[in-house]
C-alpha cells in the first residue's frame, strides 16, 4: 500500500490495516541488541536499551548508560555502554513502522516507551545529543 492510499482510507479503515500489520509483523530482535531513542525539545537526548529477553511477540528491554563525548558547544557524540544497566526491566511488544510500510520498505521494529517516545535497533554509529543550560 502506498501514502497516498491509506490516507484516503477511513479511520477505521487505517485501524484495521495497522491491526492487520502488527498481526503479521515479525520484529526480529534478539537478545543482546541494542536500541536506541532521540527524543526532546530544544535539546536531543538519546537513550540506549538492551534486549533482555524474547517471548514470542514480546521482549524485555533494560536501559543502560551511555558515554557522550563533548565534539561543540553543548553538544557531542553519544554511545551505549553495553553491560550497564538502569532501572528495572520493561516488557514491550514491538511493532511495525507504518511509515516504512508506506514508503515500500521493510519495516523497522518500533518499541512505544511513552508518549514522546519509542526506540529502534541501533546502527552501531554514535548518536548526536545536544542539551542547554
Amino acid at each position: 500500500m502506498d501514502e497516498e492510499t491509506y490516507y484516503k482510507m477511513s479511520k477505521e479503515e487505517q485501524k484495521a490495516y495497522k491491526k492487520q500489520l502488527r498481526a503479521n509483523f515479525k520484529h526480529g530482535l534478539k537478545v543482546g541488541d541494542i536500541l536506541y531513542s532521540m527524543w526532546g525539545y530544544d535539546q536531543t537526548n538519546v537513550d540506549y536499551y538492551k534486549i533482555m529477553g524474547v517471548k514470542g511477540k514480546s521482549v524485555i528491554i533494560q536501559q543502560i548508560k551511555e558515554r557522550t563525548i563533548e565534539d561543540g558547544f553543548m553538544c557531542g557524540k553519544t554511545t551505549p555502554i553495553i553491560n550497564e544497566v538502569l532501572g528495572e526491566p520493561l516488557k514491550k511488544i514491538p511493532q511495525p513502522s507504518i511509515n516504512d510500510v508506506l514508503h515500500g520498505k521493510e519495516p523497522r521494529a518500533l518499541v512505544n516507551l511513552n508518549s514522546y517516545s519509542f526506540a529502534e535497533l541501533w546502527d552501531g554509529q554514535p548518536k548526536s545529543s545536544s542539551w542547554y543550560a
